[in-house]
């Protein structure tokens, strides 16, 4: 079988004998047929070689490894198979909130009891999610999102990443309305029902969804009968 001349040194071969007008290359006899690898090279750097032209041939055979070596880099990497990275998935306890009432937990007063004066203090938007047991004992708290003066950006994928990983039956969501009116916005009710229902098909029912404001002042979506507040089964 013969062999394909090498691109490469074809193109080499041309430049060399674009030389030959000007005097700079003699070429003993014709070149012709397939040519012939490094062997070809080497007997053109000779003559060249030969002619007074070192430092253009060198300069010719640096160019020439440096487009070998590209395209080896390549055709290896086309012919690598994709490597799928390997992830362990895991939760950083990072301290504890002491609760001196209420092991565990039935209606919205005793989780502003709990989490009201935390709120109060934020002078930014802050959202978190207590997640619950079967029993309504808390068994994490995690902060998801903080946000402005106004506005705090939440997906349900951050609110419930950590219920998950807890295993949790439930989860209660807060927030806090730094003006110290709890009065919730029209953006608040519509996140409060996409939240309800994400927690639904993941099986981790929420159970209520308290704005805190001043003063001791909260607003809780289970107590006015905007979602079920009703533990999962």
């Amino acid at each position: 079988m013969s062999s394909l001349p090498d691109p490469l040194v074809m193109g080499l071969h041309s430049k060399i004998q674009n030389l030959r007008p000007l005097g700079l290359l003699r070429l003993e006899g014709a070149y012709e047929g397939t040519l012939a690898g490094q062997s070809t090279l080497h007997r053109q750097k000779r003559h060249y070689r030969d002619a007074g032209g070192p430092q253009e041939i060198e300069r010719l055979s640096i160019h020439l490894t440096s487009e070998r070596r590209k395209r080896s880099t390549m055709e290896n990497a086309l012919s690598t198979p994709y490597a799928i990275p390997r992830y362990s998935v895991g939760l950083i306890h990072e301290g504890t909130i002491s609760i001196k009432e209420y092991p565990t937990i039935s209606c919205s007063k005793e989780f502003a009891d709990v989490f009201g004066t935390m709120f109060e203090q934020y002078d930014r938007e802050h959202f978190s999610i207590a997640c619950i047991d079967a029993k309504h004992k808390i068994i994490g708290f995690h902060t998801i999102a903080v946000g402005t003066l106004t506005t705090a950006l939440v997906h349900p994928r951050e609110v419930f990443k950590t219920a998950i990983l807890l295993s949790s039956a439930a989860c209660a969501l807060f927030h806090n309305h730094p003006s110290g009116d709890p009065t919730p916005s029209r953006e608040d009710r519509e996140l409060t029902k996409r939240l309800e229902q994400a927690g639904e098909l993941l099986g981790i029912h929420v159970l209520d969804h308290i704005i805190f404001g001043a003063n001791n002042r909260y607003y809780s979506f289970a107590d006015e009968g905007f979602i079920t507040g009703k533990a999962a089964s």
